[in-house]
Order: C-alpha cells, then sequence, then structure tokens
C-alpha cells in the first residue's frame, strides 16, 4: 500500500518566507522545508495499481496555469484548543478550481474522498498540546495574520506519495502534471 495526496509544490522563495515565521509557539511541530504544499486532495492509502489508476487520471487534467500568493493566517481549532496553524492563499478560485478537476478524476477510479468543504491554505504547523500552543497562537496570529507574499506562477501539480516515521511524515513526488499556458500576471 502506498499513502498519496496531491499537492501544489511551494517556489523555494515562499518556502523561505514561512519558515522564518517558524517561532514562538510551545507545543508546535512546524513544517520542515520538505514538508510545506498546498493540499489539494488527500487519497489516502491504495494499493499499487490504484496508483497507477490515480496517475493516469491525474495526467489527462487540463487547466490553465494560474498567479497566487499567501495571504494571512489562521488556525484549525479553536483559539482555546488549535489544531493547525495555516497560510491562506489568493486568490482562491483557481485553486478550487482545480481541487475539483482533480477530486472529479479520483472520484470516476470510485475511489472515496473526504467530503469537507475545501479550503485551500498551505500548513503552517500541527499543534499537538492546543491549551499550552494557545498563547502563543493568539501572538503568531496577532503579528502574521495579515501576511501577504510575493505572487508565484501554478504551472503544475504533483501527485506525492508519504510514509511516516519517526522524524514525522517523509514526503516524495511520485508525479507531475503540467498545467497548460502561462498565467496572467
Amino acid at each position: 500500500m502506498i499513502r498519496l495526496f496531491v499537492a501544489i509544490e511551494l517556489p523555494e522563495p515562499i518556502r523561505n518566507y514561512l519558515l522564518r515565521l517558524q517561532t514562538g509557539i510551545r507545543a508546535a511541530y512546524w513544517q520542515r522545508d520538505d514538508q510545506l504544499h498546498l493540499t489539494l486532495s488527500f487519497i489516502g492509502d491504495v494499493d499499487e495499481g490504484t496508483a497507477r489508476d490515480i496517475d493516469t487520471a491525474l495526467a489527462t487534467i487540463t487547466m490553465p496555469a494560474f498567479t497566487i500568493a499567501l495571504d494571512g493566517a489562521g488556525l484549525f481549532g479553536t483559539m482555546f484548543k488549535p489544531r493547525i496553524l495555516w497560510a491562506g492563499i489568493a486568490p482562491r478560485d483557481p485553486v478550487i478550481r482545480l481541487h475539483d478537476k482533480i477530486e472529479t478524476a479520483i472520484r470516476r477510479l470510485g475511489l472515496q474522498l473526504d467530503d469537507r468543504k475545501f479550503a485551500p491554505h498551505a500548513t503552517l504547523a500541527r499543534i499537538r498540546d492546543g491549551r499550552a500552543a494557545a498563547p502563543g497562537v493568539l501572538q503568531f496570529l496577532e503579528a502574521h495574520g495579515g501576511l501577504i507574499s510575493a505572487s508565484f506562477e501554478v504551472n503544475s501539480f504533483a501527485l506525492y506519495s508519504s510514509k511516516l516515521t519517526d522524524q514525522g511524515p517523509q514526503y516524495h513526488v511520485e508525479a507531475r502534471y503540467p498545467l497548460a499556458g502561462f498565467a496572467d500576471l
């Protein structure tokens, strides 16, 4: 079995920007450089044959390249028990369109996917003890809630595999899928 997800790779300058923000929260597991991405669809554990079918389905997706930026920060959970600290994305519409195309292609294979509403974001940290982390999360959001990055072009998306290790998840790009054309800058 192989654990798969689909994501947009973040350019190095954007990852470096996010890495510089990673401080000041007790009980936070900050994402490493190689873990920073924008998840489009979590697929889960599949066999090798299904993984090949997913690769074939994703290769049929067509969409123009587009430009986005990080925009704002927030959390999943509550201020008293935060679970995930994230950076938002703007504009959201092209990311949502790509997500919808990916999920449609995967569902056509008969796979079940999460039905929760898609919220485009890049995970910055996972919080292991929300109560202990709450003061630091509040300070982080006060300082960085209005974060805005430079714009960057999304001209591909990737199929990742994930292995859980003692050092946290290890991600590997299994395949990349180009988006057609060039984004309007």
